[in-house]
């Protein structure tokens, strides 16, 4: 039983499980598995810390690395698991591919009463690897069942038979020639090795991707070659198509960004001679209009636009945020100067709602060191969203303060229609809409939030929100304390 697990380096968080790997721990299926997060949790504590030291001596370029170690099945047992890890990047970021083959049959092996003391041949007819033994001259010995159910061969056709029977080309051509290599020197491009991927041969001519560790050892005088097997086709085919499952979202991406930058140009240049030519009619540049209704028309044309313009605006930050392409530029920010900004840009959806607003600024806040825009941006949308949520004669506000334990705070909150639990995942979520005749009255992209979120997240900081159904929303935004610029302190 194969399995392929995800994980992020340093926390071994999970991010992607197959079914086959969660069974081998005991689980019904990979969302099981998933859901605790780590395999911290699951790994002896002395493994532990000697994988992660191994994991930080290990760089890219030193290609798959091959590991033991003791997990904790979820019946509480344990058992020993191997495999092979190699880094990948996951959704572009780097993160750790194992795939792995259950070791439980090394238990029962170990368990079988010594009593009986079983023959050498008894016991590698009962390893689920396939194994066999040549000499020095390449002629094989002994051949398990495991061995003869991977290759297609009964072990009497074999046993006698040189082992380039069992190899492709060009393997075949070269046996002989990594033999005497060994032989030699005590290495080779084969023997002399820990396991190592290569090709095998079928009986029917198939190739075999395998996997062959090779240990010698001397048998009555004789020097003898041990060699454990394992079929990795199914491994091999999983990696594959996990590797043509990322080239493929890959390209996707690539076209999504050639579409966005398409779409950035296509639409913002009509909107712009939009607005310009509805602000030319609205203000009447070249004589009276002569019927009033089409200057509020005009009006309505260059609002309409604007809008459009400020949501293509968000879809592509969102966008340049999510591929890593959106930097920052960042100086000592006056805090209030921005809030004030905020305040201006918000104040004819506060007047249109009949909103109380609350302002609450601590005297000698410290400035903050941030990429002024798009905090500029953060706080507009936040404030926004509440004022836009909040039904007429309600209340929102914004209070900000800034400390050395906790960071920067700034908390934006309101009395407004307020979400259940469940649904403050989905308003995070990249165009999440949640249902409600007061949201169907003001539709957005849903972007404002989670976009929000990611620019905050640039910053090295979080953003938190708890809401309660039909009893309003605060929102906290949380900046790390080493972007405090304190000069008093």
């Amino acid at each position: 039983m194969q399995g392929i697990v995800v994980v992020a380096p340093g926390d071994w968080k999970l991010l992607f499980a197959n079914d086959s790997y969660a069974r081998m721990l005991g689980f019904e299926n990979a969302a099981e598995i998933l859901s605790l997060g780590s395999l911290e949790s699951i790994v002896d504590t002395a493994d532990l810390a000697r994988l992660k030291s191994q994991e930080k001596s290990h760089n890219p370029g030193d290609g798959p690395c091959d590991r033991t170690y003791r997990v904790r099945r979820q019946n509480g047992s344990s058992m020993d698991f191997s495999d092979r890890v190699r880094p990948i990047f996951w959704h572009g970021e780097t993160a750790w591919l194992a795939t792995t083959l259950d070791n439980g049959y090394t238990e029962n092996i170990v368990e079988a009463p010594r009593q009986s003391a079983p023959s050498v041949d008894h016991i590698l007819n009962n390893i689920a690897d396939s194994v066999m033994m040549i000499d020095e001259a390449g002629t094989i010995l002994s051949f398990n069942h495991a061995a003869e159910h991977m290759f297609g061969y009964a072990a009497a056709e074999v046993i006698g038979n040189d082992i380039s029977l069992l190899a492709p080309e060009p393997h075949k051509s070269r046996h002989q020639e990594y033999v005497d290599s060994y032989l030699k020197s005590g290495t080779s491009g084969i023997l002399g090795h820990g396991p190592r991927e290569l090709e095998g041969r079928h009986k029917n001519g198939s190739i075999i991707p395998m996997e062959l560790s090779i240990s010698e050892m001397r048998v009555r005088g004789r020097r003898t070659f041990i060699g454990a097997m394992r079929d990795i086709s199914r491994r091999k085919l999983m990696e594959n198509a996990l590797h043509l499952a990322m080239e493929e979202a890959e390209i996707a991406n690539r076209a999504r960004k050639n579409f966005l930058a398409t779409m950035s140009h296509e639409l913002r240049t009509p909107l712009h001679a939009i607005i310009g030519f509805s602000e030319i009619i609205k203000d009447e540049l070249f004589g009276p209009v002569g019927v009033s209704n089409y200057l509020e028309y005009a009006r309505d044309i260059r609002d309409s636009g604007q809008h459009l313009l400020k949501l293509i605006g968000k879809v592509l930050d969102y966008s340049k945020v999510e591929s890593g392409k959106m930097g920052l530029t960042e100086s000592e920010v006056d805090v209030p100067e921005v809030i004030d900004t905020c305040m201006a840009l918000t104040r004819e959806l506060v007047s249109r709602g009949n909103l109380s607003v609350k302002i609450d600024i601590p005297s000698g806040l410290p400035a903050l060191w941030a990429d002024k825009p798009k905090l500029n941006q953060v706080l507009t949308n936040l404030f926004a969203n509440a004022a836009k949520f909040t039904k007429p004669g309600g209340k929102i506000g914004i209070r900000t303060w800034a400390k050395s334990d906790s960071g920067f705070i700034f908390q934006i909150y309101d009395t407004g229609i307020g979400m259940a639990l469940g649904d403050i995942p989905k308003a995070l979520a990249p165009f999440g809409q949640l249902d409600g005749a007061l949201n169907r009255q003001y539709q957005g992209s849903g972007l404002g939030l989670p976009l929000s979120k990611r620019l905050i997240e640039l910053h090295g900081g979080s953003l938190d929100l708890q809401s309660e159904l039909g009893k309003g929303t605060i929102v906290t935004a949380r900046f790390p304390s080493e972007r405090i610029r304190d000069h008093a302190a």
